[in-house]
């Protein structure tokens, strides 16, 4: 029997997530920032900036998480005004709830959010170059996705865990390498990470739906949980999203964070073959 997307179960969409060409691609490569003049720091402040507008107009991580996605798509491949970066993210937010959202928020609404400094026309003007940037290519599968497939396949019982790496992946977000590893890869280290720091370990259950051993994620791991510990700074808008949560992570300490890698280390060497599957693919 065939079945519509829309009468699929998580489960279903997460196996078509994983399997069909390029629906689990990185959609940059190593580097992709260099010589672009929108800097590193200037990135990670329009992202919180999205971040914040997103808790105010209430918009899902889905659309959250596309939107920057399909920023640095186009500033990678195009010379954006330095005064028209804050516009070009305004601008993908609303394309991204506008694929996403049931209910997208208006112009009239979201310009004021920038000051007033943009109208209408402007607006519209950036959204056309922009789809045309996309080449009309306005959605793709972003890790944020793969965790809410896995969230819904896992259920109440890893609630706790699932808010966890919700709250890591919005750390990814601020970084330049988050669009250079596949979605799949990002969201699993993330759960892994929030599954650990909740004392779940790494089930096998667990590592069979996602399709990832601990082994695989092991380097990737050690890069997420060091964006919450020691002088890491968390983004204003992080912070407030995920207030509960940060202030838990926060708790952890350096050796905390060594010895959640030295077990999840442990638990790889103790199951053969398996010592040497640890594969760095972040920057």
């Amino acid at each position: 029997m065939i079945h519509s997307y829309d009468t699929m179960d998580a489960s279903e969409k997460l196996e078509l997530a994983k399997t069909l060409s390029g629906e689990d691609d990185s959609w940059l490569t190593r580097g992709w920032l260099s010589g672009s003049n929108v800097t590193q720091e200037m990135r990670a402040t329009i992202v919180d900036w999205l971040v914040q507008i997103q808790q105010y107009l209430s918009l899902s991580d889905i659309t959250l998480h596309l939107a920057v996605a399909n920023f640095d798509l186009i500033i990678c491949e195009t010379e954006v005004e330095e005064e028209e970066v804050q516009l070009l993210a305004l601008v993908c937010l609303s394309l991204a709830a506008k694929t996403e959202e049931d209910c997208p928020p208006a112009p009239e609404l979201l310009l004021p959010l920038s000051g007033d400094i943009y109208d209408k026309a402007d607006l519209a003007r950036v959204e056309k170059e922009a789809i045309k940037t996309l080449r009309w290519k306005l959605r793709r599968n972003t890790a944020v996705l793969f965790l809410h497939y896995f969230s819904e396949i896992l259920g109440r019982p890893w609630r706790s865990v699932i808010r966890l790496a919700r709250a890591l992946l919005d750390l990814c977000l601020g970084q330049v390498w988050c669009g250079t590893v596949p979605p799949s890869h990002l969201a699993t280290t993330a759960l892994l990470a929030a599954s650990y720091l909740e004392g779940r370990g790494w089930p096998e259950d667990v590592a069979k739906m996602t399709g990832y051993s601990a082994a695989q994620l092991l380097a990737s791991l050690t890069v997420i949980l060091n964006l919450v510990t020691g002088d890491a700074e968390i983004p204003e808008g992080v912070q407030e999203k995920h207030a509960r949560v940060v202030t838990k992570i926060r708790e952890l300490s350096t050796e905390s964070i060594r010895v959640i890698v030295k077990n999840v280390q442990e638990e790889v060497e103790r199951i053969p073959g398996n010592g040497s599957g640890a594969t760095m693919i972040f920057i």
